[in-house]
């Protein structure tokens, strides 16, 4: 490691490979041995840190990235009670599935104080990252109490079976299905 260090200090990229090129021109011209060595020598440097530097940054940089938006993800699940990741908002979706997700929440009267609802569409790195998240390849996707729901699919068939009453009333949110009936607003 240390190796790469000097290099950087002593030689940049750019005069590295400006001396590459008037080596091999020096080398043609003179047909010198100790140019030849010295070309081979810089050559060899410089496969060496545009194979192994360059490649290492870039991925570095890939992977701070996506651990950033796995903690913030992570975060908001933690901090709200039910989470939507969906395409568009609650008042305007902009697909068919997220739209059902929010009439089921709507038949539940759950508050939009209790629901927070993320745009995917807005923002391309929560949209891969909530897959990547829940290992799980579609939108919309629901979060109650910190745990992963599903998508669609699995939220009509919980509402369709009474489940979801009761995961909403696990985490404090009276529905409006339930025999309890007066809606939670807090």
């Amino acid at each position: 490691m240390a190796f790469f260090k000097t290099i950087t200090i002593t030689m940049t990229f750019m005069q590295l490979q400006s001396s590459l090129v008037e080596s091999c021109i020096c080398n043609r011209l003179h047909n010198n041995y100790v140019m030849k060595t010295s070309f081979c020598a810089k050559a060899a440097m410089f496969r060496l840190c545009s194979r192994y530097l360059l490649p290492v940054s870039r991925f570095g940089r890939q992977y701070t990235t996506a651990n950033e938006v796995q903690e913030r993800i992570g975060q908001l699940v933690k901090d709200n009670k039910v989470v939507l990741f969906m395409k568009g908002t609650p008042d305007q979706p902009m697909c068919g599935f997220s739209r059902a997700v929010v009439q089921i929440m709507d038949i539940h009267e759950v508050a939009r104080s209790n629901l927070s609802a993320h745009n995917v569409l807005e923002d391309e790195d929560i949209r891969q990252g909530i897959k990547e998240f829940t290992s799980w390849p579609t939108i919309p996707q629901v979060f109650i109490g910190g745990e992963f729901v599903g998508g669609c699919d699995i939220m009509l068939e919980l509402h369709k079976s009474g489940e979801l009453i009761e995961q909403l009333k696990d985490i404090g949110i009276t529905s409006a299905l339930s025999d309890d009936s007066e809606p939670s607003k807090s």
